[in-house]
């Protein structure tokens, strides 16, 4: 099959079939790939100037540079911003950069990671089951400042000892960034 020749329409040249596009059936185009790409570029535009398989190969294998580490590393290698019907976008750092920006970014703001299994997560559960079956009731304001609340659910449970998990101080959100701080 590699050996097959055909004649190109546009230049007349005879070619070995690899260099035609060949369609669903399996009978090649009429054009070679030379010219059958500047016939659709004439034709339909910049957007159509190479096959469908082509630019499945080529969005497969991008690469992008991170703007953080400024190396060039597969489009796999970064995060997806957004997903639209044309187009993907990316997150600018690749996904090890990008963790790290996150982690000193919030640790400026004074947000803490911790690592491995977080010790509050079963204290916040076994409150929420209590406050929703309403064996624990929320207050109307602030236990640090005294502020009202408008709604009950901008009030934030604090729990200065984790090993009691219905011990628990009810903050406003700033106060409750402040307790966290401290």
């Amino acid at each position: 099959m590699g050996n097959e020749r055909h004649v190109c329409i546009n230049c007349g040249a005879e070619k070995v079939l690899p260099e035609f596009y060949v369609r669903a059936n399996g009978r090649p185009y009429s054009r070679c790939k030379p010219c059958y790409n500047q016939w659709t570029y004439e034709k339909h535009g910049k957007a159509y100037a190479q096959t469908p398989q082509v630019k499945s190969y080529e969005a497969n294998t991008r690469e992008k540079a991170c703007i953080e580490c400024r190396r060039i590393l597969a489009i796999s290698e970064f995060y997806v911003k957004e997903r639209r019907k044309r187009s993907t976008h990316y997150f600018s750092r690749c996904k090890r950069c990008y963790y790290r920006w996150v982690y000193l970014r919030d640790k400026a703001n004074g947000y803490i990671h911790h690592g491995g299994k977080q010790r509050n997560g079963p204290c916040r559960l076994m409150l929420r089951r209590e406050v929703k079956a309403g064996r624990i009731e929320k207050p109307s304001s602030c236990g640090s400042c005294g502020a009202k609340v408008e709604r009950k659910s901008d009030l934030h449970g604090h729990h200065p000892d984790h090993s009691k998990p219905f011990h628990v101080e009810w903050l406003c959100r700033p106060c409750h960034r402040i307790a966290e701080r401290t």
